[in-house]
């Protein structure tokens, strides 16, 4: 009998769609190989990276731009990770949902940011792609977190989408932010309770290596916006058991795994 093997996982926040994703993987993975049990924890699309790179935990959900960033050093890494080793390219598409209840006077992000409109919005954990660009935002627009308070709008913590509806629904906030794939099961769930549309943002943050893309027509999006856009990836280091994949920095081809068509 094979030798059971337990593994830990970095996913995103509970509720996300990389949260959901790597538990499917993980289930995918255990019915292949019942020796396999990986257990799937919270992260984010910045921290992952170092935590995967480091050792720390020997496989998660990232994203190619952070990657590259991660493998040569740069910012915002203070080390390289060259053990990083692309499993899986092209999960998912993850779009920054900026949503915010239909009734304000808001056509853009830029309309928020230029007008100083007191909105009170959820911001994510620190390490996580969705707070990396929300400072990045507000940096492009030169405005501190700070700046918000003082023009009577809030930043309020969320450590997940799922806790981004449970304050919408309390009227503790009235707009979301999720970098997320379509769709996204708590913001049409927030739709339901009051309606919601996008607020389009059509030039990408700095330093990302984001591409910005139409978000596609929906129920709570009836218009098209641009919005900017990650792909993401499925990584290992290395030392993983089961890593056969040579660096991106290497430049070479991905072998798949067999068992998966």
């Amino acid at each position: 009998m094979p030798t059971p093997i337990h593994l830990n996982a970095v996913a995103g926040g509970a509720g996300g769609s990389w949260y959901v994703l790597m538990e499917g993987l993980a289930r995918l993975v255990g019915e292949v190989h019942s020796e396999i049990h990986i257990g799937v924890v919270e992260g984010g699309g910045v921290s992952n990276h170092a935590r995967v790179g480091s050792g720390e935990v020997p496989m998660g959900i990232l994203n190619p731009p952070m990657t590259a960033a991660a493998i040569a050093g740069r910012p915002p890494y203070d080390r390289i990770h060259p053990a990083l080793r692309i499993g899986v390219a092209n999960l998912t598409t993850n779009y920054l949902h900026c949503f915010v209840e239909q009734a304000l006077p808001l056509e853009s992000l830029a309309a928020w940011l230029e007008r100083r409109h007191p909105l009170r919005m959820p911001v994510d954990r620190e390490g996580t792609v969705d707070r990396m660009v929300f400072r990045l935002t507000l940096d492009h627009f030169g405005v501190a977190e700070a700046d918000v308070e003082r023009w009577g709008g809030a930043l309020v913590p969320a450590r997940s989408y799922d806790e981004q509806l449970a304050l919408y629904s309390a009227r503790a906030v009235n707009a979301l932010w999720q970098f997320m794939a379509i769709p996204s099961p708590s913001i049409e769930a927030a739709h339901k309770l009051r309606p919601l549309r996008p607020l389009p943002r059509r030039c990408r943050p700095a330093r990302t290596g984001s591409s910005t893309a139409k978000f596609p027509r929906s129920r709570w999006a009836p218009r098209s916006a641009f919005t900017p856009v990650f792909r993401t990836t499925s990584c290992t280091r290395s030392s993983a058991p089961f890593a056969s994949t040579p660096s991106a920095s290497a430049g070479s081809t991905r072998r798949r795994p067999s068992s998966i068509r």
